[in-house]
């Protein structure tokens, strides 16, 4: 995606709640490097990318959780659920939540085409590429 100056984009993704487990990948065209992350999507129905450019300076983020917009828990509580996914999560006072994710890094070869899909396979991390089909193979 080419960040268009003077702009702020916001996009909440929900995710693929027939998966086990979602994904999100992230590279430049520049570097032979992949970074991905595996959320289990019972921890994390959203993730969200958010970018900036005023022109001189561009700032992009992902994140990823309960609550596919920061906009505070009233209003969260008030949404209650968007597209029939809730829109944040209850922790009990004194209560812990504990959630797991996973990051990984992968060479990627010249002419990358994009990730088509990601998955644990054997205790390994399997990346498809887009077109080609090819596979990267993390342990």
């Amino acid at each position: 995606m080419q960040p268009i100056s003077k702009t702020n984009t916001f996009y909440a993704l929900a995710a693929n709640a027939s998966r086990p487990t979602n994904y999100f990948t992230l590279y430049n065209s520049d570097y032979p490097i992949l970074v991905g992350f595996l959320l289990p999507t019972a921890d994390h129905a959203w993730i969200v990318d958010w970018q900036n450019n005023q022109g001189d300076r561009f700032t992009r983020g992902i994140e990823f959780g309960t609550s596919p917009f920061d906009e505070g828990l009233r209003k969260s509580v008030e949404r209650g659920t968007l597209f029939g996914i809730p829109t944040y999560q209850w922790i009990a006072a004194k209560g812990k939540v504990r959630v797991r994710y996973e990051i990984f890094l992968a060479e990627i070869p010249a002419g990358f085409q994009g990730v088509a899909n990601v998955e644990k396979k054997n205790a390994k991390v399997v990346i498809t590429e887009r077109v080609s089909g090819r596979s990267i193979v993390l342990p």
